[in-house]
């Protein structure tokens, strides 16, 4: 396996080239993309029968790295990217490299990540004239690597893999804390993407402190103030969770309107949630039986249907659009 040029590549596993498959698809710029929206969307891509797979999106690019392997809960990102990361530089360029006895190409275009592929055996000069006339690269370096190459790698550029994943912050914490220091922008990424789960095990916290000062029946003047921060923060995120997590969150309400969706054999063609409202866009026979049945859930406030258009591809369908009116949460 490649070198790694950075200390941060202990919080992360590479996906090796000849393992995946790169999909790049177009995408609106404010549709955030989740696991299950691709999953229902985009998994007939790919190549592999099993497997899972992880992404990143750039403007209006989302890109697929699948893969036929089973992933853990880890932080996963694919040499592809570590290799485009590397030579992005250059403007232009072909990579190659071999492993396993097969040949995979990385396509850089006007510093751009074109394109990935893999086939068995050697590339010829002749196969490569092709993708040089395919993709318009007559200036273009061909650049063959191996496994002795340093990879450039950066956190900002790890992070952006991190959607892939259901990331658990008190175990990435403790984890952190117990054997190297965590960089402070890695804990503020965590706090707030998961401040709820943040603020119940701050509350444990509070519990074991509270514990030991019974146990120890005397003032310890560094849990007192042990005590009395952790407090503070309680207040703090109990006053976050009021305020900014009065409505459900984007993956709650995506896995409820996808599953209905799904049950519908309809399909999902655009997806916004903002506070306490989400924009939706549905292929499906009925639009206002979807409609009915997703304010049957009593998880929103109201359904309304914007629009109907017959769906050009197939008249037994119909195109809607939809506002969903989120009801905002109980806290205890």
């Amino acid at each position: 396996m490649e070198k790694l040029k950075s200390p941060v590549s202990r919080f992360f596993e590479i996906l090796p080239i000849e393992e995946t498959q790169l999909v790049i698809v177009d995408i609106a710029e404010k549709v955030k993309p989740t696991k299950e929206l691709i999953r229902l969307n985009y998994s007939q891509l790919s190549i592999f029968k099993d497997g899972d797979f992880v992404f990143y999106k750039e403007k209006d690019k989302l890109f697929i790295w699948f893969t036929g392997l089973r992933l853990g809960k880890k932080l996963y990102v694919p040499e592809a990217f570590l290799i485009y990361e590397t030579f992005k530089g250059k403007g232009s360029a072909v990579i190659l490299k071999s492993a396993k006895g097969k040949s995979c190409v990385l396509i850089i275009k006007n510093s751009s990540l074109e394109a990935q592929f893999c086939r068995k055996g050697e590339i010829n000069s002749e196969y490569l004239e092709l993708i040089r006339k395919k993709y318009s690269l007559d200036n273009a370096d061909i650049i063959e690597i191996d496994d002795t190459i340093s990879l450039k790698v950066s956190l900002s550029s790890i992070l952006r893999f991190s959607r892939s994943i259901d990331l658990n912050p008190k175990v990435l914490l403790e984890r952190g804390y117990e054997t190297i220091k965590i960089p402070t922008i890695v804990a503020l990424f965590l706090i707030n993407v998961y401040g709820l789960s943040m603020y119940v095990y701050i509350h444990s916290q509070i519990k074991r402190s509270k514990d030991e000062l019974i146990t120890l029946k005397v003032e310890n003047k560094k849990i007192k103030k042990k005590f009395e921060l952790l407090k503070n923060e309680s207040k703090f995120f109990k006053t976050f969770v009021a305020s900014e997590l009065k409505y459900p969150s984007f993956p709650e309400t995506l896995d409820l309107v996808a599953r209905i969706v799904l049950k519908n054999k309809a399909k999902i063609r655009m997806y916004n949630q903002y506070e306490g409202e989400v924009e939706l866009e549905v292929i499906s026979s009925s639009t206002s039986s979807l409609a009915n049945e997703l304010l049957s859930t009593k998880f929103f406030k109201d359904v309304q249907i914007i629009s109907t258009s017959q769906y050009f591809r197939d008249k037994t369908k119909e195109i809607g659009r939809l506002k969903l009116l989120l009801k905002e949460r109980k806290h205890g």
